[in-house]
């Protein structure tokens, strides 16, 4: 495809590009640990992603055992903390992506 006309080409990030589904799970469970409560499944915290962050934290504590004091925006609070300390621990990108996208640049495809 050398020499054609170049495409500037966007690709969306978590979960086309890379998974970041370990880090999430990673949180999510010190976040529980902090409360003394047991880790859940990498496919229980999964299943609750789509919906935003807060979704996602008060989903994580119902299946835990419930929202402690009923509050949600300490623990939305802690859960970001934790996540924003380390944001790429265990993200890899899916396999192909590196080369893919190497190879989409060197045919002189603007990445974006």
């Amino acid at each position: 495809m050398k020499g054609g006309p170049a495409a500037r080409l966007i690709f969306d990030l978590d979960g086309t590009l890379i998974d970041s589904a370990p880090t999430i799970c990673a949180a999510g469970n010190a976040l529980l640990a902090e409360l003394g409560r047991p880790p859940l499944e990498a496919g229980t915290i999964m299943s609750l992603v789509g919906k935003g962050v807060g979704n996602l934290v008060a989903g994580m504590l119902r299946e835990g055992g419930g929202v402690p004091g009923g509050e949600l925006a300490p623990h939305l609070a802690r859960y970001r903390a934790i996540y924003e300390a380390d944001p790429c621990a265990g993200t890899e990108p899916y396999p192909g992506v590196r080369e893919t996208l190497a190879a989409l640049a060197e045919d002189g495809h603007g990445l974006g």
